[in-house]
């Protein structure tokens, strides 16, 4: 195998694959990304056995063939190479790099030893902009259990339902859900769960800009974002009826300006108990108050102009339950929906996206 790249071109290749990699496998060829040289592309892959990411780059291939490097120390490699254009050549069990004022050997694995590629037969796909996914995932990814007990909850649902596509994510404590309509699906609606991985390294692939491709077939799921295919195992099971825990009326309601209240938030929350945390929130005619109050640490308070008018009301958080959704939420104002003090609080925001939050008793 022979080629010339761009160095800009293959580390960008590289840092695409390399995200699934640990850094101790127990199995060498898994620290290898799988390199193949043909026509005028070259074709990286990487695997941890439950996921899968491949990705083409452009070269000027002088003889095709394939082989399998350390990804790691490949790419710490390439970006300490100054020079722009960069020579790989391949023999029997090495890989020589070469550029103007010099040349990197590094020892390689056969490629057959590289686990294959499974195959895949999607029964539904969809596209959805790439933007969308990204701020869609950010809306819901921090309400994903971390309890091992219920591994359903330990990854975010999805759902495609006649056109509306639907991600949700719960702890048993709060519920994060995000939703947009999409064009141009084919095949059956249905749903699956995604795991926390594959969702982490899926927003690291996703721009703001083009179409990512969804396909789902059985206990697999693919994302293919441009020149960039990832595939990954789903998570096994039935996620719980999230509707059931979502009210579906209120007697009270009031509208927040998010650019005050998350570092308002964050100002009172660090006077909470760290035993017992929670910032009580006092709601009265176009007005907030929020405070928190500890032994160890001291008090606090800061008032807020809002707009409600209803009677007088006391609701208390987790403050840290709280600020999730705010952290990434794009809206200029939130909306507030309860009942009373102790019932589930939803919290809904711009498009598709709503989060519903039990109050602390207190």
């Amino acid at each position: 195998m022979k080629f010339k790249t761009k160095k800009e071109q293959i580390i960008s290749g590289l840092e695409k694959v390399a995200g699934i990699i640990g850094m101790r496998s127990t199995i060498p060829i898994l620290s290898n990304v799988l390199i193949e040289a043909e026509d005028k592309y070259v074709t990286m892959v990487t695997t941890d056995l439950e996921m899968r990411i491949k990705t083409q780059i452009d070269a000027v291939v002088e003889s095709p063939g394939k082989t399998t490097i350390p990804v790691k120390k490949l790419l710490t490699i390439i970006k300490e190479i100054r020079d722009d254009e960069l020579q790989f050549e391949s023999a029997d069990n090495s890989i020589t790099i070469k550029y103007k004022n010099g040349k990197s050997k590094l020892f390689t694995l056969s490629p057959d030893d590289f686990p294959v590629t499974p195959e895949f037969s999607a029964s539904n796909t969809f596209k959805i902009v790439q933007g969308d996914l990204l701020r869609m995932l950010r809306q819901i990814d921090y309400s994903v259990s971390k309890d091992d007990s219920r591994k359903v909850l330990n990854g975010i649902f999805f759902s495609l339902k006649q056109g509306m596509f639907t991600t949700v994510a719960t702890d048993g404590k709060r519920l994060a859900l995000s939703e947009k309509h999409v064009e141009g699906g084919s095949g059956d609606d249905g749903d699956c769960i995604v795991t926390l991985k594959t969702a982490a390294e899926l927003q690291r692939l996703l721009s703001k800009d083009g179409d990512a491709q969804i396909e789902i077939c059985g206990n697999m799921i693919r994302f293919v974002i441009g020149n960039t295919a990832m595939s990954a195992k789903l998570v096994e099971g039935t996620y719980p009826n999230y509707r059931q825990v979502i009210p579906t009326s209120f007697s009270r309601k009031f509208e927040i300006n998010n650019a005050d209240f998350l570092p308002t938030l964050r100002l009172i929350s660090l006077l909470a108990s760290e035993t017992s945390s929670y910032v009580k929130i006092n709601v009265t005619e176009n007005s907030l108050v929020m405070s928190a109050t500890s032994a160890e640490v001291g008090e606090g308070d800061a008032k807020l102009e809002i707009i409600y008018s209803g009677p007088e009301m006391t609701v208390s958080f987790n403050p840290h339950f709280l600020m999730d959704p705010f952290k990434g939420m794009d809206a200029d104002k939130a909306t507030f929906q309860l009942n009373d003090g102790y019932s589930p609080v939803m919290i809904s925001a711009g498009e598709g996206f709503l989060y519903v939050i039990m109050p602390i008793r207190k």
